[in-house]
Order: C-alpha cells, then sequence, then structure tokens
C-alpha cells in the first residue's frame, strides 16, 4: 500500500499543535490558502500547513525545539538581524506557487535588506524549485 507522504512527495518534518510542518514540499497544492514559511540560509524552506492559528514566531520556537537554529525572533529589529543571517518568513499568495516576505516582515526591512535577500533567495529556488518568491510584502497583494 502507498503512504499519502509517498504519493505527495513530501517530507513531512513533524506537527506544531496538530498541523503539519513540511521540509522542502514538492507540492503545497492541498495546503492551505496563505500558509506561512521559513526559510534558512541553506535554502531550506519549512511550510506549515496553516494560514490563521500558528504565526512564525511560534514555528520559529517550534523549530527550535526541533534542533534547527534559528535566532530568536521577538520583535522587528530581530527580524533585521535574522534577515541578515538568512532567516526569512514568507507567506503564500492564496492558492497559488508564490511566496511573498511574510506581514510581520517591515516593508523597510526588505527595501533595507533587499541583496541579503536575493543572495538566499537563489539558495531557496535551488531546493524549491516549483515555488516563486518576491521580494515584496504580502500585505499590499
Amino acid at each position: 500500500m502507498i503512504k499519502l507522504k509517498e504519493l505527495l512527495n513530501e517530507e513531512l518534518f513533524g506537527t506544531l499543535y496538530g498541523v503539519e510542518v513540511y521540509k522542502n514540499p514538492k507540492s503545497i497544492k492541498r495546503m492551505s490558502a496563505e500558509l506561512r514559511a521559513v526559510s534558512l540560509p541553506t535554502g531550506d524552506l519549512f511550510v506549515i500547513d496553516d494560514a490563521d492559528k500558528i504565526i512564525h514566531l511560534r514555528l520559529h520556537g517550534w523549530l527550535r525545539t526541533q534542533g534547527i537554529k534559528l535566532p530568536l525572533m521577538s520583535s522587528y529589529s530581530d527580524i533585521d538581524v535574522a534577515i541578515n543571517k538568512g532567516y526569512i518568513n514568507w507567506q503564500r499568495k492564496e492558492k497559488t506557487n508564490d511566496f511573498y516576505v511574510s506581514e510581520s516582515t517591515e516593508p523597510i526591512s526588505i527595501r533595507t535588506n533587499k541583496k541579503i535577500i536575493e543572495k538566499y533567495v537563489k539558495k531557496i529556488k535551488q531546493k524549491n524549485p516549483k515555488y516563486n518568491f518576491f521580494l515584496e510584502g504580502i500585505w499590499g497583494k
């Protein structure tokens, strides 16, 4: 019998509050619209199949408990520091394969760190070629 995970070709990383978290999923088609994700400097993308209940900070905290070394992010200045180290918060636009910088990131942070974000997006695209990553905030989309 084929398992659902094998059929979808996804890597289930774990569950947070009963919601599935995937590492570099091959497809997000069946997942929630406007889901959240965080990318690491390595290009790995952790996607949580939820758009409403679980915010980025909770995802970050949970990933740290799973052995992923993310910097603490409790304020907008922390997010700037994290971006400079290659940790970027993303949100999916509706039911597309498009990811925009999350609403938890200030527009000034995107403009100030655009070159740094571009460098890391190249790595993210290598590991996640099916998705588009836009260097603008989701809030105006």
